[in-house]
């Protein structure tokens, strides 16, 4: 019985320190208008990116801040309070960026965006998915992995460090 009585405590304790790490999670979510051949611009750090089209004349926007993986709680917490997403301008310009405090954090989007677009990416050690656009794409990338998909219109690609697929 006492075997039985310590195995689950073990589990509760290692259970609590799952709820504790999730619940450092930051999500911000938003939706901005975007006009066909707009510009969307995005400029982020670690993490990941999901970016794909749909034929809405807008942008729908969702950021998941978590702390980077061996933070202690406190640092956990800090990096999380301190990374803010900035979402800035409407209609034929959408400017999205990660911007972090003192301790680094990882920001994991998933972005849909009108088909037709002007896309600047710059995107610093995010995996990156994309796909079902149309214009002029500027994707500058650094240690990440980039997986894309029925990209049409010029496409000007700037990587270092970089796995395609």
């Amino acid at each position: 019985m006492a075997g039985r009585c310590r195995i689950s405590f073990v589990l509760a304790l290692v259970l609590a320190g799952c709820v504790t790490v999730r619940a450092q999670d930051k999500v911000f979510e938003t939706i901005v208008s975007l006009e066909p051949l707009g510009r969307l611009a995005l400029e982020t750090g670690e993490g990941t990116v999901r970016l794909s089209s749909w034929d809405r004349p807008t942008v729908d926007i969702r950021a998941r801040v978590e702390p980077l993986v061996g933070s202690d709680a406190d640092e956990g917490r800090r990096s999380v309070e301190g990374t803010i997403v900035e979402v800035r301008g409407s209609r034929r310009s959408v400017r999205i960026r990660s911007v972090y405090g003192a301790v680094r954090s990882r920001v994991h989007y998933e972005i849909r965006a009108p088909r037709e677009i002007d896309l600047d990416l710059v995107i610093r050690g995010a995996d990156t998915t994309l796909g079902g656009f149309e214009g002029r794409l500027f994707l500058e990338l650094y240690d990440a992995v980039l997986e894309a998909e029925d990209l049409t219109g010029t496409v000007v690609l700037d990587l270092d460090g970089v796995v395609l697929r």
